[in-house]
């Protein structure tokens, strides 16, 4: 029997040497961090991981305590805490942490207790992700600076539906940015003349038909007053979804020139064309008739398509053509 329970022992304890080297070399070679504090403070064991982010060998760490490696100035705020915590609290939190050559670095670091009076911590180098972080709320910062203020209106298209609009693209419409943000649908503020074709528009560039698009089309305002305005929109993934970023301007008033300036051309066209006196339009570099009315057809006796191009000499006698061109 005590044959049988040695045998058992000894392979349990091999069992047991085998496991502990296993998970040993796991934590030697993990890309994390890995350190073991006791409830002082102080290091009692550290992995590869741990030497080569603070820059200190082993037998330095294990003869320091964590507060040598947390950046001074966030200890005044922000005191390393000691002592017995619950078993089961398990934390995620960031530290500003100084390596040995005196560089500080962001470390995202998770904290296990254990029953035997020690913390396992793992720690991790953030400070690329950090920048990254930084530079991306710079760059939406500015993107908002310059779209918040801009007379162009600024739209963000996503889903159906408008994940971004500035304040000229809202006040153009007669509505605030937050009545459309995440709201209406898109042809919401587009004249029902018009919603099929931006509907087409948009499903175009979200099955990637084009890439961009240019148009004009007729708005409809809060207040139900119709306007003009032209859409411009570029198709591009953010994160996984296919979304639309464009510029909106306002051309009502563009619109209402060329509604006038081709009022007044038909109503010159009339005029010429139905007067009794007979009219013509020549070139000035070449003396040939451009435009004539039915009144100059009659009284030549050519058709007026006769005398399109026909040079306006050939409609005087030969000893008047030089009196004619002065």
């Amino acid at each position: 029997i005590n044959a049988d329970l040695e045998k058992r022992v000894e392979q349990r304890s091999a069992e047991y040497y085998k496991s502990e080297d296993k998970y040993r070399s796991l934590i030697e070679h993990a890309y994390d961090a890995i350190y073991v504090v006791d409830f002082k403070g102080y290091f009692t064991d550290v992995n590869n991981s741990m030497c080569k982010m603070t820059g200190y060998s082993r037998d330095e760490l294990l003869h320091m305590k964590v507060e040598d490696i947390v950046d001074p100035e966030e200890l005044k705020v922000d005191p390393v805490k000691h002592g017995p915590r619950d078993p089961d609290e398990y934390a995620v939190r960031e530290r500003v942490l100084l390596r040995k050559d005196g560089l500080l670095f962001n470390a995202e670091i998770s904290v296990k207790m254990f029953h035997d009076d020690s913390v396992l911590v793992i720690a991790r180098d953030v400070t690329s992700r950090k920048k990254m972080e930084n530079e991306l709320r710079e760059a939406e910062l500015k993107f908002r600076t310059i779209a918040e203020k801009s007379m162009v209106g600024i739209y963000i298209f996503q889903q159906g539906k408008f994940v971004y609009v500035n304040p000229r693209f809202a006040e153009i419409f007669g509505y605030e940015p937050h009545e459309l943000i995440g709201t209406y649908p898109v042809d919401t503020i587009i004249h029902q003349t018009f919603r099929d074709t931006v509907r087409e528009n948009v499903r175009k560039r979200m099955e990637e038909e084009v890439g961009s698009i240019h148009y004009d089309a007729m708005g409809l305002k809060k207040d139900g007053t119709v306007n003009w305005v032209e859409f411009y929109g570029n198709r591009v993934l953010i994160g996984s979804d296919p979304t639309i970023i464009g510029t909106m301007l306002d051309i009502t008033e563009r619109k209402q020139a060329e509604e006038e300036l081709r009022s007044s051309e038909q109503k010159y066209k009339l005029l010429f064309e139905s007067n009794p006196m007979p009219l013509w339009m020549i070139a000035k570099d070449n003396m040939t008739i451009i435009a004539t009315n039915e009144a100059a057809a009659r009284l030549y006796g050519y058709t007026r398509n006769e005398l399109i191009n026909m040079n306006v000499t050939a409609l005087r006698p030969p000893d008047d053509s030089e009196r004619q061109l002065a």
